[in-house]
């Protein structure tokens, strides 16, 4: 008799950017997470602290506190081949490319049994609603999003949106930032 497999909770949590080039690039992170999200958080949480980046976006930290925020969440064990990322060019289709970056990212990960949770930062309601509608055919799980107002509100979805900056400045050529998404790639947290 086969072993039953058991049921798990995913938390998936979603940031974009690059809606500003105008389709010239576009840049998805999804964080998945089943176990040990609550410690991550707290960790993250006293990261961004010592950092001194605390609750900034991207684009308002400072440099010195965007490098020793990554550089310090690198030692977090409970993020390795949690993070995931594609890029989009030459394209404005936003919203079909980021619920596929989630579903791709998910999906391997999950069984028709488990529950998966996908936040999702900066969408309205109309968007989010479009968003669903895409990413749900697309899921293997049953599957609820939940809009996030800010980035203040959640520590992973910051770490989304740290990440999402870094690649979006490795892609547009920061000699530090291919560097230390070269470190990630090494130590296995990106995917």
């Amino acid at each position: 008799m086969p072993a039953m497999k058991h049921k798990q909770k995913l938390y998936c949590y979603v940031d974009e950017t690059g809606q500003d080039t105008a389709g010239k690039l576009f840049v998805v992170t999804v964080v998945v997470l089943a176990a040990q999200r609550y410690e991550l958080e707290k960790a993250l949480e006293a990261i961004e602290g010592e950092s001194g980046k605390f609750k900034k976006k991207w684009t308002d930290a400072k440099h010195a506190e965007r490098e020793s925020y990554l550089r310090k969440v690198l030692k977090l064990e409970g993020l390795k081949r949690a993070v995931y990322y594609d890029i989009l060019q030459n394209s404005k289709d936003y919203f079909a490319f980021t619920a596929k970056v989630a579903a791709d990212a998910v999906r391997p990960q999950a069984n028709k049994e488990d529950e998966v949770a996908v936040y999702v930062d900066g969408f309205t309601r109309t968007e989010i609603m479009k968003f669903t509608k895409i990413l749900r055919p697309s899921m293997n799980a049953r599957t609820v999003v939940k809009m996030i107002r800010r980035d203040e509100s959640s520590s992973l979805i910051r770490l989304a949106d740290a990440l999402c900056g870094l690649l979006r400045d490795a892609a547009e050529r920061s000699a530090w930032a291919k560097q230390l998404v070269q470190s990630l790639r090494k130590r296995g947290f990106i995917e």
